[in-house]
């Protein structure tokens, strides 16, 4: 306080010795400042030395704790080293001691002391005798040339004569135990005591945890933590085997424990850490501060000038003056800061408002628009679950299941875009297949190039993954957006989409690899304040026509994805040449992939083991109910149908069903008022419930299920995502048809067929097997299949070959078919 006063002093005006009115301020400040330097000056020099002898106190109380520790555990080991002394004696003296003598000699001391796990003879470097008893089967005959650690240590105790200590080792049986090998020379006839040749050892083993219970060390009241270093004799060289390592890097207080041939360290500490300030010194700072201040304030005051106190006054005056026109101000500022928060939070509510409106209506629209997508999508679902006329056909209704899941997600784009400005979106990955995954997006954008009369060109990379880990429906809806826009904005010429692999950092696991997705077109392109523009929502470049072909979102939700991915969208573009899109993803490698896509391709559900199964559903449009009962009658469920909550309830008491689906919005009695009487209801109160509802709502799929609903089916229904919610809460066992029978007439052929099921396979050249091998491991199915439509078509007897490991791979079993060009391998 003072210094500082003092400083303001000198800094508005040096002391001059003709300057009477500076010395009357000056000195006052002066005399204070050296007084209280003084006095602190005696509290320092007496708080040092009260330190210093505090600091002697403690770690001299830790020396008499840790001393009675270090006797402990000299006298521990004492005791149990000891026990070897009467049987190095008896077997210098009686080299072929016989065993049933060394465990009676041995019994008795081990009744001597606790603690002690082992007492063997080794004679040489192999153990002849041990006891306990139940241990001889284990370890007798057992040549310890096999433990490099344990033959060293034989050669020690032969070379010096002397005992050694080896460990802390971690016993196989488990636990923690201490070796002494104790030498044992041979007593000559008429010879001083064991003078003679080196005939083995005495080994005893110390249970390390009786040891340090017994010392003290684990005493959970003590008030001192401790550490042991010097495993096998080491001493301060050594590391630690007990206790925390640090407490040696915190001064601790240090003795050494003497063993017959080295030592070990012990460390110790109060457990709340070395105090580093003692009760006396606290009283000594506090009170010695206090009192200087008191003394610099006495000084100061007998000293200071009563002018001093006039210029106070004045200083003050100006200073009130000043404080009033800081309070105007302010007061003002807080007057222009209450008008601005009046202004801001209309402007909320405004806001808040408008996003309400927008939000029902997105709502809305996706509810209507979904509900006549759930006809399509369910009735291509159920097509598919049936039996095609043929290829074609079945590929056309992939093809139309395809397109409605691409509207379903156009549909979502509005949505997503606004989850992408709440920050709510986030990334789903899974495993998938990556060469059939890119053909399905292929397929999709092919129809409309050909409509167009465009060529559409794929080139993927052949040294691509086969399983990659993304978010399958964010990529899709990528690559989708940006495929659709080059075909948009070409009216002649070709669309090509490549996917090659940039790099792989094969040192992590799974492997990462960094792909190129690339798009390039032959359209009308872009100047570069169109590129400027491309990535805002709702901003479409180009002449009006093409303009209303989509809602200008596909490449501002793409750039969005794109960045929740860690990059970015990469283009190029020149006016009337084309433009180029491209992006480059780090993506790690599906190395199960090949085990789920097994697990989906086990084939078509065709019924259910047990009794059968009720179900009833509740939906008021006769579509969405049609959609489902034509999934589930062909596999074996009733079904019943009710168009509201009232005649469900009715038909549920007298039919009991094992499980209801029921939608949300329904005129009378809606779903949350039927879940609420089911699970009132007595009988029905057990019932499974699944809630499918178009709500894109999330407080619509919670509601649901707080109200009583067991599980969540989202409109557009999606068949497999059905199956498994049945499967789950019915507990059931899906009966699958037959599909490997099916793809292998596809593949080979009924002649091919019949060759395998004779087992008249021939295989090819050990060479050729042995590169189908390599591609095996490597995972890569569809170079296999190739080869095999190469050998088929160049020799008929590798017919059956090819047929069976075309098979193998087109089910995805990749083991089966390394396990069987292994065998063909070794033969």
């Amino acid at each position: 306080m003072y210094l500082s006063a003092f400083v303001n002093v000198l800094v508005q005006r040096s002391p001059s010795k003709n300057d009477p009115v500076m010395k009357s301020r000056f000195l006052p400040y002066l005399a204070a400042l050296s007084t209280t330097i003084a006095v602190l000056a005696i509290v320092f020099a007496l708080d040092k030395a009260e330190q210093e002898r505090f600091q002697q106190k403690n770690r001299a109380e830790a020396l008499s704790h840790i001393s009675t520790v270090r006797a402990k555990l000299e006298g521990f080991l004492n005791a149990r080293l000891f026990l070897t002394r009467g049987l190095v004696a008896s077997v210098s003296t009686n080299p072929n001691l016989s065993r049933d003598e060394f465990n009676r000699i041995a019994r008795v001391l081990l009744r001597q002391q606790t603690g002690v796990y082992r007492i063997s003879g080794v004679k040489g470097t192999v153990i002849n005798y041990t006891y306990p008893l139940e241990l001889q089967n284990r370890i007798l005959g057992f040549d310890l040339k096999s433990i490099p650690a344990q033959l060293q240590t034989i050669e020690q105790i032969k070379k010096t004569r002397t005992a050694v200590v080896a460990g802390p080792v971690v016993l196989a049986e488990g636990g923690k135990a201490l070796i002494n090998f104790t030498p044992v020379f041979i007593t000559p006839p008429q010879g001083e005591p064991e003078s003679g040749e080196f005939w083995g050892s005495v080994t005893i083993l110390i249970q390390e945890n009786v040891l340090i219970t017994e010392s003290g060390l684990v005493n959970p009241s003590a008030e001192y933590r401790y550490a042991l270093r010097g495993r096998d004799g080491l001493g301060a060289a050594g590391e630690v085997f007990f206790g925390d390592a640090t407490i040696f890097q915190q001064n601790p207080v240090l003795l050494d424990i003497t063993l017959p041939n080295g030592s070990w360290q012990l460390a110790a500490m109060p457990k709340q850490g070395w105090r580093s300030t003692s009760s006396i010194a606290l009283w000594l700072r506090s009170g010695g501060g206090l009192l200087a201040l008191v003394i610099g304030i006495l000084t100061f005051l007998m000293v200071r000038d009563p002018m001093r106190l006039r210029a106070a006054m004045e200083q003050t005056t100006i200073a009130n003056a000043q404080l009033r026109d800081e309070i105007a101000e302010r007061t003002q500022v807080e007057a222009a800061l209450r008008d601005s928060e009046v202004k801001l939070k209309q402007a909320k509510e405004v806001a808040d408002s408008a996003n309400q409106a927008k939000s029902e209506f997105l709502a809305n629209m996706s509810h209507e628009l979904r509900t006549p997508l759930n006809g399509i999508l369910g009735y291509a679902q159920i097509l598919q679950r049936g039996t095609p006329p043929n290829d074609s056909s079945r590929h056309g209704l992939d093809i139309i299941y395809q397109c409605g899941s691409h509207l379903l997600t156009l549909i979502n784009d509005i949505l997503d875009l606004s989850k992408i400005e709440a920050r709510k979106m986030e990334l789903y990955p899974t495993d998938l297949h990556l060469p059939s995954f890119l053909q399905g997006v292929v397929e999709i954008c092919r129809i409309r190039a050909d409509q167009k009369h465009l060529t559409f060109t794929y080139q993927p990379d052949r040294t691509l993954p086969n399983g990659i880990r993304v978010d399958e429906k964010r990529l899709r809806q990528l690559l989708i957006n940006l495929l659709s826009n080059a075909i948009k904005f070409t009216d002649q010429g070709e669309v090509t989409f490549s996917v090659t692999r940039l790099e792989t950092q094969d040192h992590r696991h799974p492997p990462l690899h960094r792909l190129c997705f690339q798009v390039d077109d032959t359209g009308v392109g872009m100047t570069p304040d169109q590129l400027a523009k491309i990535f805002l929502p709702f901003e479409q470049v180009g002449d009006t026509q093409r303009q209303s072909e989509g809602t200008g979102l596909g490449l501002a939700i793409s750039y969005k994805i794109v960045q929740m991915m860690g990059t970015t969208i990469h283009v190029t573009s020149q006016p009337n040449q084309g433009s180029r899109f491209w992006v480059e993803l780090d993506l790690p490698e599906a190395l199960d992939w090949s085990q789920s896509a097994a697990q989906v391709t086990q084939g078509k559900i065709v019924g259910y083991q047990g009794q059968r199964q009720h179900i009833l559903v509740v939906d008021d449009r006769w579509e969405n109910r049609s959609v489902i009962v034509n999934l589930l009658e062909p596999i074996g469920f009733e079904l019943a149908e009710a168009e509201d909550g009232n005649k469900a309830l009715v038909q549920a008491q007298q039919r009991q069903p094992d499980l209801i689906i029921t939608d949300l919005a329904m005129p009378g009695m809606d779903g949350f008022e039927l879940l609420k009487q089911v699970r009132a209801s007595e009988a029905l109160r057990d019932v499974q419930v699944i809630v499918s509802s178009a709500s894109v709502f999330e407080i619509d799929q919670y509601k649901s299920l707080e109200a009583g609903g067991n599980d969540f089916l989202p409109k557009p229904v999606q068949a497999e995502q059905l199956l498994q919610q049945l499967q789950q809460l019915l507990h059931l066992e899906w009966v699958y048809e037959a599909v490997a029978r099916e793809i292998e007439q596809r593949a080979v052929g009924a002649g091919e067929a019949k060759a395998v099921e004779a087992g008249a396979i021939v295989p090819p050249s050990r060479e050729t097997v042995e590169g189908l091998y390599e591609l095996a491991l490597r995972g890569s199915l569809p170079e296999l299949v190739r080869r095999m439509e190469e050998l088929a078509a160049g020799d008929v007897r590798l017919v059956p070959f090819a047929a069976q490991v075309r098979l193998l791979a087109e089910t995805f079993q990749v083991r089966k078919i390394q396990e069987f060009l292994r065998e063909l391998r070794n033969k």
